[in-house]
């Protein structure tokens, strides 16, 4: 999906705002996706703004982000099938 790979190049450049954009957009095309909202919620803990994941019961996960300080890089993201 086009906006998960945009959300993903704009994370990986640094542009946080424009990744939570897009990983916001793909997020919406794909709502029962539970990596794309991980995805969306890893900008948005970067970004200071929390996190959707907790809603969907997954907070453990939430933790692990805020606990590595968003590393920038691709190994975290959810790439998709």
């Amino acid at each position: 999906m086009l906006a998960r790979c945009l959300g993903i190049a704009y994370f990986l450049k640094g542009e946080i705002k424009q990744a939570a954009y897009w990983f916001g957009q793909a997020a919406q095309l794909q709502p029962d996706n539970a990596g794309m909202r991980r995805n969306l919620d890893r900008a948005m803990v970067a970004l200071g703004k929390g996190a959707v994941l907790a809603a969907a019961g997954e907070s453990g996960k939430i933790e692990t982000i805020k606990r590595n300080n968003i590393e920038m890089d691709e190994s975290g993201f959810y790439w998709g099938e």
